[in-house]
């Protein structure tokens, strides 16, 4: 999915709500993630009323409103306060480039792999995931208008 032939110029946006998980090393990967990151993967239990909610934001035109521009205006801090600090508050760590990225995931123990140029679960450059409760997003500059390596 993250091939440009693929992706024709489309994006898949981020569910709050996990809808997968994972039950074995077996697989296409042959386990290469499992014990790392996968096997954390847990499938959400909460039942959803997905028919009554207000889901609107969700289509294409919104979804950039509600996510995108809101995570660019959270506090920008360094991958060493991410690190470091014991607040719980949202914050973004911006990077540079694909290497960045990298560094970036391997530091924060989060999956680093890319296909394409496209960092594994990115929408529009970033990543979010939470670490000790804390949600974090690693962002692209806010100039970013394509994946390069």
């Amino acid at each position: 999915m993250r091939l440009e032939e693929q992706r024709n110029g489309r994006s898949c946006i981020r569910p709050e709500i996990s809808r997968t998980r994972t039950f074995g090393k077996k697989g296409v990967s042959h386990g290469q993630y499992f014990e790392q990151h996968l096997k954390y993967i847990v499938l959400n239990e909460k039942p959803y009323d997905f028919l009554s909610a207000d889901l609107s934001y969700l289509l294409e035109g919104n979804y950039e409103e509600v996510y995108v521009k809101r995570i660019h205006i959270l506090k920008e801090v360094s991958l060493s306060e991410v690190i470091h600090s014991k607040s719980k508050e949202e914050v973004q760590v911006r990077y540079s480039n694909l290497k960045e990225f990298k560094a970036f995931a391997k530091h924060l123990k989060i999956m680093s792999d890319s296909r394409a140029y496209i960092p594994r679960t990115a929408y529009k450059g970033i990543v979010s995931f939470r670490r000790a409760k804390k949600r974090i997003h690693l962002t692209p500059p806010i100039t970013w208008t394509k994946y390069e390596e």
